[in-house]
């Protein structure tokens, strides 16, 4: 029986999962994830554990994290302090009650 060489395969690993992101798929991805937040956060069938999170990333004042709602709203052109505005409307204050953490 022929010994695998672990290297190999972990080199082969990488390889097949080594992705080439077009700025196309980064736009769709930061536009899913809003989306998904949105949806998690306007949808009363979705767990609180869910909404939470999603309010969480949304409110969280973050520009250092790559996929943070604050620069997905940047790259995407939306103002991230309207949106919040807009979704605690909609929402009747879903965005001003305490987050479990």
């Amino acid at each position: 029986m022929k010994k695998t060489d672990n290297n190999s395969i972990s080199n082969h690993i990488l390889r097949v999962r080594t992705l080439d992101w077009t700025d196309d798929d980064v736009t769709d991805l930061m536009e899913g994830m809003l989306k998904s937040a949105l949806l998690d956060i306007a949808d009363g069938r979705k767990s609180k554990v869910m909404k939470d999170e999603a309010i969480e990333w949304l409110m969280r004042d973050d520009y250092s994290s790559a996929f943070s709602a604050c620069n997905c709203c940047k790259a995407l052109g939306y103002d991230i302090d309207l949106l919040r505005t807009e979704v605690n409307k909609h929402t009747n204050g879903a965005l001003n009650h305490d987050v479990q953490t």
